[in-house]
């Protein structure tokens, strides 16, 4: 077991040596080795921690230093001892900053976000948000009896005002965990992003598409759980969430799922 120099002064303040190894511990083998799912391309890993975690930060394991401050939300334990963060589909959020390296994520040759989520419902105004960075968000909606849709909404200064892209079915399974993944490559219009529930492809239905110049993202706050002004909070366990720089190939897919299910099993 190593310890990682995650907790420094200026982020958190003073703290003692024991809560702060017991913040930011892992293994080393699990994260940082060359070449593994954890370390390639990654712009933000909250990885769920092992030990007792801070109740106002989840940090960022990426090397980029994006750690979220943790409004509201608490952080649960599961049965094989990991802790995931719980927002309550009123207020809660984690903002993970505005950092350079978070800004036009799915710009160029495009990028991927990924999470395990365990929801309730579809959350605050029945539309509650997974992840969010100003002008794109992903979310779930139309809740039917314990089923949800998962949706990415993309705004832009023309008419339409926003992408909309949305399962064809209800496709999350409420009160059960669930890996997702987005890849997306957004400079054309015409490119529809490709979603990944459990390992499998999900049909989406293109509601809607920008008009335009999309807006940028460039200096937005990345939300976890919310959106920024905290109005469209979701409803349930959010677990190792990972921003990429690069679209993850569905071989990748299939060994960060294969990888990590057995945490949220």
């Amino acid at each position: 077991m190593v310890y990682s120099p995650i907790v420094t002064p200026n982020q958190i303040g003073s703290l003692s040596r024991s809560f702060s190894l017991g913040t930011a511990s892992f293994d080393i083998d699990e994260l940082y080795s060359p070449g593994n799912v954890f370390s390639d391309s990654v712009l933000l890993n909250l990885a769920s921690p092992k030990y007792y975690p801070n109740v106002r930060f989840a940090f960022d394991r990426s090397g980029y230093d994006n750690h979220g401050t943790i409004t509201g939300a608490l952080w649960e334990q599961l049965p094989n001892g990991r802790w995931v963060l719980l927002v309550d589909g009123v207020d809660d959020l984690i903002n993970c900053g505005s950092a350079a390296s978070l800004d036009s994520i799915f710009d160029g040759t495009g990028g991927s976000v990924e999470a395990w989520v365990n929801l309730a419902s579809d959350g605050e105004l029945d539309n509650g948000r997974i992840l969010s960075k100003g002008e794109w968000y992903v979310r779930v909606s139309s809740q039917s009896a314990s089923k949800l849709k998962i949706e990415l909404i993309v705004n832009s200064d023309g008419s339409p005002s926003f992408g909309q892209w949305q399962s064809a079915s209800t496709e999350i399974t409420i009160n059960t965990w669930t890996h997702l993944v987005i890849t997306y490559e957004i400079d054309l219009a015409a490119n529809n992003p490709i979603v990944y529930l459990n390992n499998s492809v999900v049909t989406m239905s293109k509601l809607s598409t920008y008009g335009g110049t999309r807006d940028s993202d460039t200096g937005e706050d990345f939300i976890v759980g919310n959106s920024a002004g905290g109005t469209d909070s979701g409803d349930g366990k959010i677990g190792e969430v990972r921003v990429y720089n690069r679209i993850l190939s569905p071989p990748e897919i299939q060994r960060n799922y294969t990888f990590t299910k057995w945490r949220f099993q």
